[in-house]
């Protein structure tokens, strides 16, 4: 009886251990780009139970629920899964080495992070993933410390304004160096699919720019696109289709409201009510509603077919983008197609070749905007609201058709409305779109072709032929119309033009590596660059074709002859460069780099066409000595400096040269016949020579508690010597002043970046916030007044903005006001002491020299446009199948110019601060009176106009979720992600204008970025 007990116990003890074993599936991928990860090991800790994931990155396994799953391969982190009774378990692998070993791309070679000595800022594709960027520009926003980077407009194919450690110059460029897989790129990188690129790093200081001489002084922006891996064909599909809207509109006076105001400001100019019922005329038209285009689409869509062994790898892929606009429907589009091809081939031991060719064909249709001359925003935002879009009725529609023969009518032929009462370009923005059609294209190819061979067991040779071939061009005509009485047209009108450019760049270095020892690691690197651009453009306009068709834009079909006004023009210049570099470190311990560069460049003067760009930076990493080598909290910590000059020569090809324009027209002899002309435009100079960037950065990088805490410092003095300001002339030398390097400017500030990276639990976390502080100031220009004047706004050329010694660039410049004039009492002892004509209501300005005298000598610095503090957060999570990430970028301690409302049109609609104006004593002290006859001029340029413009967005928030294993295998594909994403979901300013991220901080009706919804997917097969 015993021993039959014994037998049962035991076999019910067998059936509890088989109850207790469960079948665990899964997939493994790549924690970099999500890939599938074939041939990782798993196993059951503790045993020799195990299995490998195929060829798509499943696998399947039976272990027991309290067992732990043990996930390794070569090269990657190994992760230990407790099973705790899951029947599936994903896994994300990351590489093994630490970030601070994380190799980052410097120019003409790569370097282990932990052994930099520059300050280089790096974006993955995994970053880049995480939202849905329409341009490669937007990866770098709140990513990176020390660029800032402003969206230009929200209008469809706009471009971005990147400034890496501030602006350094006033008349050269200041956008950055772009370097696509080692070749430089002029026009922008707005032909690159975001999904393409693998990695981007930022250099930002002078030593790390230094290797790229003449072209660094802004910053150099390098960009890796993707290649293939090894492994079977990888065939893979990213797409998203969203909507977009306006996320703000502007609370704008209603009809009612309008001729109230408007009747009040008849009276108070001294004339008679203008309406007799104002309150017949109810909320009338909302102009803002007839511009912008609700649920706007856009759409990506990718495919992307890569594979190889361990000979050849390749990629392909094609990207097809469309956005339409969220302003005026039909005419703000943008289309993109991107074609790439990637190839790298190892021949032998010895040798191997490659290329990356990348191809867009762009199509855009776009409108005016941030302009007071009649932008479909501007015209929404000071168009009465008491003119009808379209006038309906028959008889009215008649009689105006009968006094204005060439009104513009809708497709039922019904007249849009015209206002009796705002003229000038501000008409109706619908009729105004309605005869609008302009349209632009560019083709653009930039590759390369690249082989290098090993001649020594140390010594590699490189040689690499780039391209960047562009063709652009637009295409844009009028047909005869009648908007009000200053703005219409008795003719068919069309414009044209064309351009193209063709620049090549051929390098080829020599790099000896050698190691001795395992102490002193020794890079030594020459090399010489021959780069040639050239190009041109041809275009023209003419009248008079004797019908309208804006497909068939051909100046042949135009009749008037005397209207033909066509130019055109070229350029051409090269750059001849040697440059070396060498690297040293001692147990990685003792770092140092020295660099120089010296560069011919043909757009400077004969006595200053070469000049040589030297650096020196050096590092010391404390965590390798032995008095830091046990710390159990300080992982990590290097110490870097860096000196070093960078040149600036981003400006016009024959800037040096005396030039003469083509073009005027002249009127000779007794019968005044007009003859064509030329005039000097520009007298040489041919000591012209480059802007010079010094700078000196001090940086400190730090990992704490296993490296899961991140911090980077950086401070630097950045100082442009020899800027290019115009010359001061004499005045009989006419309009043709030469550039000449009298300038000085000064940028300092500090960069972090903190970083928090870790697993609790089943919870990956990737946290990183980017902080940046700048400070700008223009200390020299050398001419006499010791000012540059700036920008000026509406028909009077109103200055608002100065370029001044010893103020930032670019300050806003006017009156500065001390609230309003609230009695006649205040009024007169105002006019009587400043000899202004002022009556109560109006604006008090103030004598900010102290002269007694209101004038424009009293006008001084009311704002700056430039940040003083950029940020950025990004916060990411994954849990099992589900994936998250919240981004959010800002700006601090700048000012915004409201430029969008044309109170010097007395008719102009207002917005609803109107209603808290002055109407008595007491009623206002911040919003003056409402007139018809203003001779105060309250709309003068001032800090009335001048507002905050701080302001915290969410960029970013996606959330998605890949199907489980067993989904994935019923389908016959590797991976399956759904995600949704919002774009701009909302904002916290103080700001009331469309849009707080203005790009130079003047508003004149800016086109606002949209609030974007979307769905996505990310399929593998």
């Amino acid at each position: 009886m015993k021993k039959v007990f014994m037998l049962t116990f035991l076999v019910l003890l067998a059936t509890m251990g088989f109850a207790q074993e469960r079948n665990v599936q899964g997939t493994v991928t790549s924690a970099e780009d999500g890939s599938p990860v074939p041939g990782v090991s798993i196993s059951v800790k503790g045993t020799t139970t195990g299995t490998i994931t195929d060829v798509n990155g499943n696998y399947f396994i039976k272990v027991g629920d309290n067992a732990t799953l043990v996930f390794s391969f070569i090269g990657l982190k190994t992760q230990e899964v407790p099973v705790q009774g899951q029947s599936e378990i994903n896994v994300s692998m990351q590489n093994e080495t630490l970030d601070v070993d994380e190799v980052v791309v410097v120019g003409y070679g790569t370097q282990k992070k932990s052994v930099v000595t520059g300050a280089i800022a790096k974006v993955n594709s995994s970053d880049i993933n995480k939202t849905a960027n329409l341009r490669t520009e937007q990866a770098l926003q709140g990513r990176t410390a020390g660029v800032i980077i402003t969206s230009n407009s929200g209008q469809p194919g706009a471009g971005l304004d990147v400034k890496v450690r501030g602006t350094s110059s006033i008349n050269s460029g200041t956008q950055p160096l772009y370097v696509v897989d080692g070749v430089p790129v002029d026009g922008g990188i707005d032909y690159l699919n975001p999904g393409d690129i693998e990695s981007i790093e930022v250099l930002k200081d002078a030593a790390s720019a230094a290797i790229y001489g003449s072209r660094g002084a802004n910053g150099v922006v390098l960009i890796t696109t993707k290649n293939g891996k090894a492994g079977k064909m990888r065939v893979s599909y990213d797409g998203y289709y969203g909507v977009q809207n306006p996320w703000k509109k502007l609370s704008l006076l209603d009809a009612t409201q309008y001729a109230v105001i408007m009747n009040e400001a008849s009276v108070n100019g001294g004339g008679q009510p203008i309406f007799s019922d104002p309150y017949s005329y109810g909320k009338g038209t909302d102009w803002q509603d007839e511009v912008f285009n609700y649920d706007a689409p856009i759409q990506n869509h990718q495919v992307t077919i890569s594979g190889g062994n361990d000979r050849s790898k390749y990629l392909t892929s094609i990207s097809y983008f469309k956005q339409v606009g969220i302003v005026a429907k039909g005419h703000s589009n943008y289309e993109r197609l991107t074609l790439r091809f990637n190839a790298d081939h190892n021949v032998s031991k010895i040798f191997k070749f490659g290329h990356n060719f990348g191809y867009s064909r762009t199509k855009s249709e776009g409108v005016q905007e941030n302009t007071e001359w009649g932008s479909p925003l501007g015209r929404a935002l000071n168009m009465d609201p008491i003119t009808p879009v379209v006038v309906t009725d028959s008889t009215a529609a008649s009689a105006l058709l009968a006094n204005y023969p060439n009104a513009v009518t809708n497709t039922n032929g019904q007249p849009y409305g015209i206002s009796p009462y705002v003229t000038s370009e501000i008409v109706n923005p619908v009729a105004a779109l309605a005869i609008q059609h302009n349209k632009g294209y560019s083709d653009k190819f930039v590759g390369n072709l690249y082989a290098e061979l090993t001649i020594l067991k140390n010594i590699k040779l490189r040689s690499t032929f780039g391209a960047d071939i562009a063709f652009w061009g637009d295409d844009s005509s009028s047909p005869v119309h009648y908007l009000n009485a200053t703005n219409y047209q008795d003719y068919n009108s069309m414009h044209r033009a064309s351009s193209k450019s063709l620049n090549f760049n051929w390098e080829n270095t020599i790099t000896y590596h050698n190691l001795w020892n395992d102490t002193h690691d020794f890079t030594f690197l020459l090399g010489n660059t021959i780069y040639k651009a050239e190009g041109n453009t041809m275009g023209g306009s003419k009248q008079g074709m004797p019908f309208y068709d804006p497909t068939m834009n051909y100046f042949d079909y135009a009749q008037n002859e005397t209207s033909e006004n066509l130019y055109g023009y070229a350029w051409h210049s090269s750059l001849l460069s040697y440059f070396g570099r060498l690297n040293y470190s001692y147990k990685d311990k003792y770092l140092f780099t020295g660099t120089v560069r010296m560069d011919g460049s043909s757009k400077f003067g004969p006595n200053n066409r070469y000049a040589v760009f030297p650096s020196f930076s050096a590092g010391w990493v404390l965590s390798q000595e032995d008095f830091m080598a046990n710390s159990s909290v300080v992982n990590f910590l290097k110490i870097r400096a860096s000196w070093g000059q960078n040149g600036n020569q981003q400006i016009d090809d024959y800037a040096y040269t005396s030039l003469i324009g083509s073009g005027s027209r002249y009127t000779f002899g007794v019968d005044q016949t007009l003859t064509p002309g030329a005039s000097p435009t520009k007298i040489s100079n041919p000591d012209l020579k480059w802007e010079t960037v010094e700078q000196t950065d001090i940086g400190l990088d730090i990992g704490l508690l296993k490296n899961k805490f991140r911090f980077a410092l950086d401070y630097y003095h950045k100082l442009t010597r020899d800027m290019l300001v115009t010359a001061p002339i004499p005045a009989l030398v006419g309009n043709a002043a030469p550039l000449t390097n009298l300038g000085d400017m000064l940028n300092t500030g500090f960069d972090g970046e903190f970083s928090y990276k870790a697993k609790i639990g089943q919870v990956s976390l990737d946290t990183r916030l980017t902080v940046s502080y700048l400070k700008n100031e223009v200390q020299k220009i050398g001419n006499q007044s010791g000012y540059i004047t700036g920008q000026v706004w509406g028909p009077e050329g109103m200055q608002i903005t100065r370029i001044e010694e010893g103020k930032p660039m670019n300050y806003f410049y006017g009156y500065k006001t001390n609230g309003i004039l609230q009695n006649q009492a205040e009024a007169d002892a105002y006019n009587s002491k400043y000899g202004q004509s002022a009556v109560p209501g109006d604006v008090r300005f103030v004598d900010a020299n102290n002269d007694g005298t209101i004038s424009d000598l009293d006008r001084t610095m009311i704002g700056d446009p430039t940040p003083s503090w950029t940020y950025g957060l990004n916060i990411g999570a994954s849990y099992r199948r589900w994936d998250f990430n919240l981004f959010l970028q800002g700006v601090t301690g700048n000012d915004i110019y409201d430029a969008s409302h044309r109170y010097d049109l007395a008719n102009a609609n207002y917005t609803t601060d109107a209603l808290n104006r002055w109407t008595g004593e007491g009623t206002s002290n911040t919003h003056a009176r409402v007139t018809l006859n203003d001779t105060n001029r309250n709309y003068r340029s001032s800090d009335v106009y001048v507002h905050n413009g701080d302001y915290l967005r969410i960029k970013n928030l996606q959330i998605g979720y890949s199907l489980p294993t067993g989904a994935t295998n019923w389908l016959h594909i590797s991976r399956l992600r759904i995600y949704g994403s919002a774009q701009n979901l909302y904002t916290i300013t103080g700001y009331k204008g469309f849009d707080p991220e203005i790009n130079g901080g003047i508003d004149r009706g800016i086109y606002p970025q949209p609030r974007t919804y979307m769905m996505g997917v990310n399929l593998t097969f």
